[in-house]
């Protein structure tokens, strides 16, 4: 059952996004840049000293012919959440939209319509640990926007784009988001109890 209310941290807004396949160029470029920057940035820590900017291509939704009502229609085989929230730390109802354009089946699998003026803007998604079907589901809303207009993807978790109609690409990006939702399914090892690394070595002398 799908849930009528999606609450996120905002560090994970925009990071799965669909841009008009005119921008291909541009998206895999930036998309490239940001791994290459990740790299350059990490610290021995695990963190990183900076962080990539994700640059937006001067192709829009705007000017590429897709509506709004076009968007939703391809949608429509997904659940509707009309109640959509961001925010960080403690207060995730900063960004607040009681009557969002979003499709899926809760804050693991979603996609957001984002719309100023009753125009269509961007497309964004996001899918975490998810069920063989609801990736199904995912990849056929994704593959009928494409229908209404070329898309291409990025995502910057992953580090992967490339054209929604491209189905080798497709095909190995959904085997990826496959394999890290079996990842997260995993059960976490028990915490070492703590002062059982002391006990080893009273018992070692």
């Amino acid at each position: 059952m799908a849930q009528t209310h999606i609450q996120i941290h905002e560090d994970d807004v925009g990071m799965r996004v669909l841009y008009p396949a005119a921008a291909a160029p541009a998206v895999l470029n930036d998309l490239a840049q940001a791994q290459a920057e990740a790299e350059a940035n990490r610290l021995p820590s695990g963190f990183w000293s900076d962080v990539h900017s994700i640059k937006e291509p001067e192709e829009s939704f705007r000017n590429s012919g897709l509506t709004l009502k076009d968007a939703s229609r391809a949608l429509c085989l997904l659940p509707r959440i009309r109640t959509f929230s961001s925010g960080y730390g403690g207060d995730l109802s900063l960004a607040s939209a009681p009557d969002a354009q979003c499709y899926g089946f809760g804050a693991h699998l979603y996609i957001k319509l984002e719309v100023t003026e009753g125009a269509l803007d961007a497309i964004w998604f996001d899918v975490t640990r998810t069920t063989k079907d609801e990736r199904c589901a995912l990849r056929a809303g994704l593959e009928r926007l494409d229908a209404a207009t070329p898309l291409v993807l990025a995502d910057y978790w992953m580090n992967m784009g490339g054209l929604v109609r491209d189905t080798a690409f497709m095909d190995r990006y959904f085997a990826e988001l496959a394999v890290t939702s079996e990842r997260m399914a995993k059960p976490s090892p028990p915490p070492r109890k703590q002062g059982s690394w002391i006990m080893r070595l009273l018992r070692r002398g």
